[in-house]
């Protein structure tokens, strides 16, 4: 993989607007990068890749709208996808899916993983993260949570081969440690 060239991490973020996926970027790079918002409308209309340097790596991390708003043609979608891939030597690290875990995953959300995942293909699931976010707001244990989930998380959970983060907090750890490998913190 071309992160260990130059000792860089890529990171691409995807999901629901509103789900906090700026927000997300912005923990992750330690500083505010992308705008974040909370009206009605998206803040984020474009995909966006911001970096930092920590620790002699560079952490590159790109922001995305959510495609069931920003795109209508399945033409456009796909296209943006591809995009959101590149080739062999731009492909992200990770995927970090940004999933509320303050309110229930909706059938909107899984339909935008699906897409992505239909475009991308299987590859997806070996990089990708269900990063939970707005966990400040969470009242209940995630763990006892993560038992009563609807199936459709529980499947995206699979995908993932059970990768997960309340914070960005452990995903940072392994990126910057040098690893670069996804491993499953949460058993």
């Amino acid at each position: 993989m071309s992160s260990n060239q130059g000792h860089s991490t890529r990171i691409l973020i995807i999901g629901k607007t509103g789900n906090g996926k700026s927000s997300l970027g912005n923990i992750i790079l330690r500083q505010k990068m992308f705008a974040v918002g909370t009206g009605m409308a998206c803040t984020t209309v474009s995909t966006a890749t911001r970096s930092s340097a920590r620790n002699g790596r560079i952490i590159e991390v790109t922001d995305t709208p959510d495609l069931s708003n920003q795109y209508h043609t399945v033409s456009e979608i796909q296209a943006e996808v591809k995009k959101w891939k590149g080739d062999p030597e731009t492909t992200p690290d990770a995927v970090l899916l940004a999933v509320r875990c303050d309110v229930r995953y909706t059938a909107e959300e899984f339909a935008i993983y699906q897409q992505v995942k239909e475009i991308w293909g299987r590859d997806l699931c070996r990089r990708l993260v269900v990063a939970f976010t707005f966990g400040d707001r969470q009242d209940r244990d995630l763990g006892e949570e993560l038992g009563t989930v609807c199936r459709e998380l529980n499947s995206v959970l699979n995908d993932a081969s059970d990768k997960f983060d309340v914070t960005s907090r452990l995903i940072i750890y392994y990126f910057i440690s040098g690893s670069n490998k996804l491993v499953n913190t949460n058993t």
